[in-house]
């Protein structure tokens, strides 16, 4: 009905709204921006690195500013939003490049999983909570059905057990 349209029309552009803000952050991330950092992340907010390490705001802006984390470029894809039924929080999952210093040591080379927490206060939309991890899974694929014996995927493993021999059969009795 009506209600349902609304909503839908209401979280398209809330959804919108989260990957501007995804994007921004990027941006800011990418440059090194911790006045626009200031504002992103809510008073609450909480980082886990990737090291698992946990960093509160100030932790975090406080790392900017000293040098110790310092990003070259830093980009967002794959940016997937789900919105609480109210509107007035989303997680965000998506893929981060990054390259640069986190904490005084290079940013992992190659892909990040990201998971971000947002919530909307009266005045906007905050980040409350990321977490990192290094996307080490192989990218999905379709399952494939033929057996490769020398493969990546089987190095490592003992080889299959041979196939069972059936005895022969008892000879016939000398007469």
């Amino acid at each position: 009905g009506l209600a349902a349209l609304l909503r839908r029309h209401a979280n398209a552009a809330i959804e919108a709204d989260l990957k501007k803000l995804v994007n921004d952050t990027a941006a800011a991330l990418a440059k090194n921006d911790v006045a626009t950092l200031e504002k992103t992340y809510a008073d609450n907010y909480m980082l886990v690195n990737l090291d698992g390490s946990v960093q509160t705001k100030a932790e975090r802006l406080a790392s900017f500013k000293s040098g110790e984390t310092k990003f070259d470029s830093f980009a967002y894809d794959e940016v997937n939003v789900r919105i609480n039924p109210e509107g007035t929080g989303a997680v965000v999952i998506a893929r981060a490049m990054a390259k640069g210093m986190n904490k005084g040591k290079p940013v992992a080379d190659g892909p990040i999983r990201v998971t971000q927490v947002w919530s909307k206060t009266k005045d906007a939309w905050g980040q409350a909570s990321g977490h990192a991890t290094a996307i080490t899974a192989a990218p999905a694929k379709p399952a494939d059905t033929t057996a490769e014996p020398n493969s990546a995927a089987n190095a490592g493993k003992p080889p299959p057990p041979p196939p069972a021999s059936t005895p022969p059969p008892p000879s016939p009795p000398s007469s």
